[in-house]
């Protein structure tokens, strides 16, 4: 029996309209609210290759068995001083 129910994969370019109809108020609910303006699915870096670099990232949480995506993991650099060992990583799950 396999535990793995779940896994992390890049984003790619087939999950733009995925990603697009998950940035709205009635999907992910008043607590993820920041008063951002909606902002599309970056089309044009997905065909470059995968949402991640050394600064930032976003991956697909899936389900393993039905190969269904149910959210994401994002995560970007924070500094939280002057020098290059503040940095710190600002990590973000939304699973629908």
């Amino acid at each position: 029996m396999s535990t793995d129910r779940v896994r992390l994969r890049d984003v790619t370019l087939e999950d733009a309209d995925l990603l697009d109809s998950w940035d709205d108020p009635a999907v992910h609910g008043e607590f993820n609210d920041f008063g951002m303006a909606h902002s599309p699915a970056p089309r044009e870096t997905l065909t470059a290759g995968p949402l991640r670099n050394e600064h930032n990232g976003q991956l697909i949480v899936e389900l393993v068995e039905e190969g269904t995506p149910i959210g994401t993991v994002g995560w970007h650099k924070v500094m939280n001083g002057p020098n290059p060992e503040s940095a710190c990583w600002n990590i973000g799950i939304s699973i629908l």
